[in-house]
């Protein structure tokens, strides 16, 4: 499943059924379920703004819908095409924190970065520069890869993307990379002073999980915490004040 975090600390999370639900991180509340009428398969993004009661999810037979977790009411922002179409599919979203953007991460090498305007509907599309930053080149593929995981500052104005082995920090208006981290994470997030979360393992310890905060500005990790694990961490999520995380951890849950 997906997961993440709403800005009253409700979690959120997504599964092969196709539904949304959401439910309470700890006690009381009852579990609502927004119906989306489509299955999922294992690809798929959910991503939730920070300041603002929106979702997005990506399914590759329903294509990429909006959802307004006040009401349970959802509006698809880009049609798929009714079937598992991974090629004409974004392969990562992130919502902005006030919920009035989405930014996808196309489904090609060339790096293109599409901005849906989630009022209008109106698509805009980037091309990114995405040669290889030394040291995060692979053998087997001398092109970079497409934007398999993107994530948005709070600011708007940063984004972090997983290139090969590494994690990239760019400026979205300059285009300039701002910093790299040499290691292939499971999920990334940005906190709310822009710093970014990582769960992560490290090689050699397939066992263990370990949830970082990188402050990319400063180029060293503040929180460094083990966290046991019997499968890979496919996703995490947290609340808009960085307070609570919520990770899913395969056959472990959430």
């Amino acid at each position: 499943a997906a997961v993440a975090v709403t800005s009253t600390g409700w979690i959120l999370s997504a599964d092969v059924s196709g539904d949304v639900k959401l439910w309470p991180s700890i006690g009381g509340g009852a579990t609502r379920v927004l119906r989306s009428s489509f299955a999922m398969d294992n690809r798929w993004q959910l991503s939730v703004s920070a300041d603002g009661p929106t979702a997005a999810t990506i399914q590759l037979d329903a294509g990429v819908m909006l959802w307004r977790l006040a009401d349970s009411s959802r509006v698809v922002l880009r049609p798929g095409s009714g079937r598992l179409d991974l090629a004409h599919l974004p392969r990562s979203l992130a919502v902005s924190a006030d919920g009035r953007r989405v930014l996808l991460g196309e489904y090609d090498d060339s790096g293109t970065l599409s901005t849906i305007d989630a009022e209008s509907r109106d698509l805009t599309q980037v091309a990114m520069n995405l040669k290889s930053e030394p040291g995060c080149e692979t053998s087997a593929k001398p092109h970079p890869d497409p934007l398999f995981a993107i994530a948005l500052s709070p600011d708007g104005r940063t984004l972090a993307f997983q290139q090969s082995n590494c994690l990239v920090v760019r400026d979205l208006a300059s285009d300039k990379t701002l910093a790299v981290l040499r290691e292939h994470p499971d999920d990334f997030a940005f906190r709310p002073d822009g710093s970014v979360l990582i769960a992560s393992y490290p090689k050699g310890r397939p066992d263990e999980t370990r949830i970082r905060i990188w402050d990319w500005r400063a180029d060293r990790m503040r929180v460094d915490i083990p966290y046991p694990r019997r499968s890979a961490s496919w996703n995490l999520g947290q609340s808009a004040d960085g307070r609570r995380i919520a990770m899913w951890a395969g056959r472990g849950g959430v």
